[in-house]
């Protein structure tokens, strides 16, 4: 894709507490654990050549976002700017729930998860996650035609957005599964292209 379309290297941040133990971390805000620090560490020296053209570099607010940018800014040698609306989604009283919990409970279930109305108790729903973060892909690349940025996001607001960006549908997102530290790529423009998506070798 030529033009005036924006080329988007895709990061999810390193592991946490919740990655390792296997429970929703959602809008908690949980830091990078030791092997989290080192993902990132690897993805930002992967990314020193991979992203050397790179204008920006830009990550949700949650601290292992926050903290997988600042090695990925390091290496670059650009500050990264918090975006508020890249944090994941808010899943509410399932926070802190083994995944195996959440099966079990009222009102799951993985095709209503396809749906953008699907909301956990007191949480986000999902349209609306995928509606904020689709919101910033696009602003951002107005903001950068033809640049080359880096975005540093999460596993479902990431997958959420390729969804409707790539798919053009809601129900998509729950086939990204998108690693810790995972890169992906998009052209954004006129129209979308994914160049290529959950790369992991660098790890």
């Amino acid at each position: 894709m030529m033009g005036t379309a924006t080329h988007f290297i895709l990061v999810r941040h390193g592991q946490t507490a919740a990655n390792l133990n296997d429970y929703v971390g959602g809008s908690t805000d949980d830091p990078l654990t030791e092997f989290g620090h080192e993902q990132a560490r690897k993805v930002a020296a992967y990314l020193k050549e991979k992203a050397s053209e790179a204008a920006a570099v830009y990550a949700s607010p949650l601290s292992r976002a926050w903290e997988t940018a600042g090695h990925i800014g390091a290496s670059l040698g650009i500050a990264p700017e918090k975006l508020e609306h890249l944090a994941e989604w808010d899943a509410g009283e399932w926070e802190g729930m083994k995944y195996s919990e959440i099966s079990m409970q009222e009102g799951f279930s993985l095709e209503g998860m396809r749906e953008p109305g699907f909301c956990p108790p007191s949480g986000e729903a999902l349209g609306d996650v995928q509606a904020r973060v689709v919101r910033t892909f696009r602003e951002v690349a107005e903001r950068h035609p033809s640049e080359q940025i880096v975005m540093v996001s999460h596993g479902t607001a990431l997958a959420l957005a390729l969804a409707e960006l790539i798919d053009d549908s809601m129900g998509a997102w729950i086939h990204y599964r998108l690693a810790n530290c995972s890169v992906s790529e998009l052209m954004l423009g006129a129209e979308s292209e994914l160049i290529y998506v959950n790369e992991t070798s660098h790890l």
